[in-house]
Protein backbone atom coordinates (compact mmCIF):
# COMPACT_ATOMS: atom_id res chain seq x y z
CA UNK A 1 0.00 0.00 0.00
CA UNK A 2 1.39 3.74 -1.16
CA UNK A 3 1.21 6.24 1.29
CA UNK A 4 -0.32 9.60 -0.43
CA UNK A 5 0.70 12.86 1.15
CA UNK A 6 -1.02 15.91 0.32
CA UNK A 7 1.24 19.26 0.27
CA UNK A 8 0.08 22.60 1.41
CA UNK A 9 -0.06 23.61 -2.19
CA UNK A 10 -2.33 20.71 -3.40
CA UNK A 11 -5.04 21.43 -0.64
CA UNK A 12 -4.88 25.13 -1.45
CA UNK A 13 -5.27 24.07 -4.83
CA UNK A 14 -8.32 21.94 -4.08
CA UNK A 15 -9.88 24.36 -1.56
CA UNK A 16 -9.95 26.67 -4.93
CA UNK A 17 -11.13 24.49 -7.39
CA UNK A 18 -14.19 23.83 -4.92
CA UNK A 19 -14.72 27.18 -3.92
CA UNK A 20 -14.40 28.72 -7.81
CA UNK A 21 -17.23 26.06 -8.75
CA UNK A 22 -19.04 26.15 -5.93
CA UNK A 23 -19.76 30.14 -7.34
CA UNK A 24 -22.07 28.41 -10.12
CA UNK A 25 -23.21 25.34 -8.26
CA UNK A 26 -21.98 23.36 -4.69
CA UNK A 27 -23.49 20.15 -5.90
CA UNK A 28 -20.73 20.52 -8.82
CA UNK A 29 -18.22 21.50 -6.93
CA UNK A 30 -18.51 18.42 -4.40
CA UNK A 31 -18.70 15.81 -7.32
CA UNK A 32 -15.32 17.58 -8.44
CA UNK A 33 -14.04 17.62 -5.16
CA UNK A 34 -15.10 13.58 -5.26
CA UNK A 35 -13.45 12.66 -8.33
CA UNK A 36 -10.27 14.44 -7.74
CA UNK A 37 -9.82 12.69 -4.02
CA UNK A 38 -11.39 9.50 -5.98
CA UNK A 39 -8.31 9.60 -8.49
CA UNK A 40 -5.83 10.64 -6.06
CA UNK A 41 -7.11 7.66 -3.87
CA UNK A 42 -5.81 5.78 -7.40
CA UNK A 43 -2.05 5.91 -5.99
CA UNK A 44 -2.73 3.85 -3.06
CA UNK A 45 -2.21 0.74 -5.24
CA UNK A 46 0.66 1.93 -7.26
CA UNK A 47 3.06 5.22 -6.83
CA UNK A 48 3.95 4.74 -10.93
CA UNK A 49 0.00 4.46 -12.07
CA UNK A 50 0.56 8.02 -13.48
CA UNK A 51 2.72 9.02 -16.13
CA UNK A 52 5.97 11.43 -16.10
CA UNK A 53 5.14 15.23 -16.67
CA UNK A 54 6.44 16.16 -19.99
CA UNK A 55 7.46 19.20 -18.23
CA UNK A 56 10.01 18.42 -16.50
CA UNK A 57 13.39 15.67 -16.83
CA UNK A 58 12.38 13.91 -13.71
CA UNK A 59 10.77 10.25 -14.08
CA UNK A 60 10.08 10.63 -10.39
CA UNK A 61 7.20 13.67 -11.24
CA UNK A 62 4.23 12.37 -12.65
CA UNK A 63 0.32 12.92 -13.04
CA UNK A 64 -2.49 11.90 -13.32
CA UNK A 65 -4.78 13.57 -15.35
CA UNK A 66 -8.95 13.80 -13.90
CA UNK A 67 -11.05 16.08 -16.46
CA UNK A 68 -9.70 19.07 -17.14
CA UNK A 69 -6.98 18.79 -13.92
CA UNK A 70 -3.33 17.46 -13.74
CA UNK A 71 -3.14 16.15 -10.73
CA UNK A 72 0.83 16.47 -10.09
CA UNK A 73 2.53 14.27 -7.57
CA UNK A 74 6.37 13.15 -7.21
CA UNK A 75 7.17 9.55 -6.16
CA UNK A 76 9.06 9.45 -2.75
CA UNK A 77 9.71 5.72 -2.52
CA UNK A 78 7.95 2.70 -3.90
CA UNK A 79 5.54 3.24 -0.81
CA UNK A 80 5.07 6.96 -0.47
CA UNK A 81 3.86 9.63 -2.91
CA UNK A 82 3.73 13.41 -2.45
CA UNK A 83 0.97 15.28 -4.49
CA UNK A 84 2.57 18.11 -5.19
CA UNK A 85 -0.35 20.62 -6.65
CA UNK A 86 -3.66 20.21 -8.48
CA UNK A 87 -3.26 22.16 -11.87
CA UNK A 88 -5.71 22.57 -14.34
CA UNK A 89 -4.71 21.74 -17.64
CA UNK A 90 -5.10 25.19 -19.60
CA UNK A 91 -2.43 26.87 -17.21
CA UNK A 92 1.18 26.95 -18.05
CA UNK A 93 2.97 24.55 -15.68
CA UNK A 94 5.75 26.88 -15.29
CA UNK A 95 3.65 29.25 -13.35
CA UNK A 96 2.29 26.96 -10.57
CA UNK A 97 4.23 27.82 -7.39
CA UNK A 98 4.57 24.25 -6.74
CA UNK A 99 7.43 23.94 -9.26
CA UNK A 100 9.93 27.53 -8.71
CA UNK A 101 12.21 25.16 -6.91
CA UNK A 102 11.93 21.78 -9.40
CA UNK A 103 13.01 23.82 -12.30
Amino acid sequence: MVEVIWSEISFEDLYNIIEFISRDSGKYASLQAEKIIGTTNLLEHSALVGKPVREFDDPSIREIVCGNYRIIYEVISKSSVLILTIHHGKRLVENNPAFKKKK
